[in-house]
């Protein structure tokens, strides 16, 4: 083991964070509690939000910044969650921490949202990643963050399309969410957002 340890603090910093990061990701791949997590690799989904699309937070602690993203300032998608478990939303964008430019993905889990209705208080599993320097922070299986869905409205523009779905709505926590590979941790004042949402067509 001590062997190992050598070696392992001879690699360079950069190749050493690229290690732990595939390590950490595979571990989360096996877990059953592992966090939503989409796309955690640095390049950003080509698709831009569609027209109205926006987030606003405020973040203090590990990350202090101030996000009014416009559907033209980030990426948004959603999509229905593996077993049909309601759907999560995305949205990734750069924001300014300090005097530092960040890469930011935010992904919210809804497994009680039900395609096409409003809802309060739905229970919120919430991943964010700063994608530049691989810190993952989530509240895990841990209920802190709750979610209001104000407007849930089909957008399709045929009876052919896969129902898309425009999503507006209240996101709130009632403590900091953790990171996964550190000991930081962030607090996200109440969360508004819209962004779209594609759901499955079958059964």
């Amino acid at each position: 083991m001590q062997a190992i340890g050598h070696i392992f603090t001879q690699i360079a910093a950069p190749a050493r964070s690229a290690l732990f990061l595939g390590c950490l990701l595979t571990m989360l791949a096996c877990s059953e509690n592992a966090p939503d997590m989409t796309a955690q690799a640095p390049a950003r989904p080509a698709a831009k939000c569609l027209p109205g699309g926006s987030l606003q937070v405020s973040t203090y602690g590990a990350l202090e910044s101030e996000i009014e993203w416009a559907s033209g300032d980030m990426t948004c998608e959603g999509m229905q969650r593996p077993n049909k478990q309601g759907a999560r939303l995305r949205f990734a964008g750069s924001a300014r921490d300090a005097d530092e430019l960040r890469e930011l993905a935010f992904i919210i889990a809804l497994p009680d949202l039900q395609k096409g209705q409003s809802a309060k208080e739905l229970v919120t599993r919430v991943t964010l990643i700063e994608e530049d320097s691989a810190r993952f922070y989530s509240t895990q299986e841990v209920d802190i963050c709750w979610t209001n869905i104000e407007q849930h409205i089909d957008e399709s523009l045929t009876a052919a399309d896969a129902p898309s779905y425009r999503v507006s709505g209240l996101l709130y926590c009632v403590a900091p969410i953790a990171e996964l590979n550190g000991t930081g941790s962030v607090t996200l004042s109440d969360m508004t957002f819209s962004g779209q949402l594609t759901w499955s067509t079958t059964p």
